[in-house]
């Protein structure tokens, strides 16, 4: 499968999440932490909608690779955030606006505009380390 077709695919994937998380907050007990599971969800298929249009189009690799990572980040923290609610702490989201600031703010460096590579180096611990903060609090 090529790179454009990947990237449509987990867009409606996303996409699929969300319709579902949301349909799924109206028709129940309406908790909030399915708003905080669809707000990531839509956060991913952004982030793959940009992925497929910096893939096809002549756009600026940095500005679409900084919303790209920004939105992919954020979603990971909305994820966070639902399951820190689920378990009855608070969200944070001021902290994941913050995250996601300057994961946009970072792609000013010049080291970030060139190679992937540091962009994958400087963002790859930061996914497992909100993942591995989701995991902690579901392993209690």
């Amino acid at each position: 499968m090529d790179a454009y077709t990947l990237t449509v695919a987990a867009a409606l994937a996303a996409l699929t999440m969300a319709a579902s998380m949301g349909l799924l907050y109206l028709a129940s007990a309406r908790q909030t932490c399915l708003v905080d599971w669809t707000l990531a969800a839509v956060l991913f298929a952004f982030s793959n909608m940009m992925g497929a249009i910096g893939l096809h189009l002549a756009a600026s690799p940095i500005v679409v690779g900084a919303c790209v990572n920004a939105f992919y980040i954020g979603g990971h923290f909305g994820m966070l955030a639902g399951i820190r609610r689920h378990l009855h702490l608070a969200p944070r989201w001021g902290w994941g606006a913050a995250l996601v600031s300057g994961v946009l703010a970072v792609h000013a460096l010049p080291v970030m505009q060139g190679a992937p590579l540091a962009r994958l180096l400087a963002f790859t611990p930061i996914v497992c380390a909100i993942d591995l903060a989701a995991a902690r609090l579901l392993w209690r």
